[in-house]
This record gives C-alpha cells, structure tokens and sequence, in this order.
C-alpha cells in the first residue's frame, strides 16, 4: 500500500468506505500476531486517512487456527454512521472465511 496514493484519494475525496479479505493481521484488529500487510495498514491508520471497525471477532476459522483477516475501514465521519457490523458463521464453505 502506497501511503502517497491513499494521500492523492483523500485529497479528491476523503468520503472512503474499504471492505474486503485484506489479508491483513495486526493487534490493533485482534490478531494475534502481525504480518507486512498489518503493518502497512497499522501505518494508514497512524497516518488518519482511515480508522478500521473497532471489532476483534475472527472472520476465519479452519481447525484450531483463527485470525481477524477481513476487515471494514472508513473514513470520517461516514464510519460513525456504521453501528451494526456482524460477522456471522461459515455457510457452509470449506474455505474457512466468515461472510
């Protein structure tokens, strides 16, 4: 992640709502551990472009492993419009991710 392109983005427009399988993991989302990814999200965090949903629920599960890899970032102040974020149960995949 480019902190230069996220700066040109919120220049044109800071109104940003990020949803997706980031792959990320850091403690400041739950995870036990943090990877590059993590890092790299950790630093748009520090720098106020973007803050994450505060919640720490593993979005996947296989055997005994989970770990917080999905995530929902936004800007402010659409992410204080956000109040009811769940994630729910597999259904019935055997890929291990939550919806």
């Amino acid at each position: 992640m480019d902190l230069n392109i996220f700066q040109e983005l919120y220049n044109i427009n800071n109104n940003c709502i990020i949803v997706g399988d980031l792959n990320a993991t850091l403690h400041h989302m739950g995870s036990a551990k943090a990877n590059a990814r993590g890092r790299q999200l950790q630093e748009l965090f520090k720098e106020g472009f973007i803050e994450g949903v505060d919640d720490d629920t593993p979005t996947f599960e296989k055997n005994d492993y989970e770990v917080k890899l999905d995530g929902l970032l936004g800007s402010q102040p659409l992410l204080s419009f956000t109040l009811n974020v769940e994630t729910q149960p597999p259904i019935g995949t055997s890929c291990g991710h939550k919806p």
